[in-house]
């Protein structure tokens, strides 16, 4: 859509209500379908961290009557965000431990990298999910910071990058 706008910037145009939602709070399943439909309408190629924080973090991320709702919302957007696996996954955890474990083993690059935003987890088992995965850009993100925190002495401000490009 936007991409059809004219450069001189004189264009007047009107958004659906439906494709725009000024926030990225969701407490039910009608604010999480506004949000994947704005986020598709505007083209956006990853989720927001605050969505992938409601989503894994919180241990009820909506309330039980709405699961019903929400699974079918996010069975509506699947083929974009591919987020239902997830989401019925991190239900059945107990705890945060097993909510991080699910969302490694789901290998999405937007739930990988909040992972490794959050400073939740940066370690060789988020390593070995983003590899496995092929996240290369993720990749390099996350080795970055694990070799950043886990390097001493006067070489920790150098990168996995220029490690690499010096052979």
């Amino acid at each position: 859509f936007y991409k059809n706008l004219g450069t001189d910037g004189d264009d007047e145009f009107s958004i659906p209500q439906e494709y725009f939602k000024p926030t990225v709070n969701v407490t039910n399943a009608a604010e999480l379908a506004h949000l994947l439909h704005t986020i598709k309408f505007w083209g956006l190629s990853k989720l927001p961290h605050e969505l992938m924080e409601h989503l894994v973090s919180a241990p009820k991320p909506f309330p039980d009557e709405e699961s019903e709702s929400v699974c079918k919302v996010l069975l509506e957007f699947d083929s974009e965000f591919g987020l239902l696996d997830v989401y019925k996954s991190l239900q059945k955890c107990a705890n945060a431990n097993e909510r991080i474990c699910a969302a490694l083993e789901c290998g999405k690059e937007d739930v990988l990298d909040y992972l490794s935003r959050s400073d939740k987890l940066v370690n060789t088992v988020l390593i070995k999910a983003v590899a496995e995965n092929g996240h290369a850009r993720l990749l390099e993100a996350v080795l970055d910071k694990y070799l950043k925190l886990s390097r001493k002495g006067p070489f920790k401000d150098i990168s996995i990058i220029t490690v690499a490009s010096r052979g």
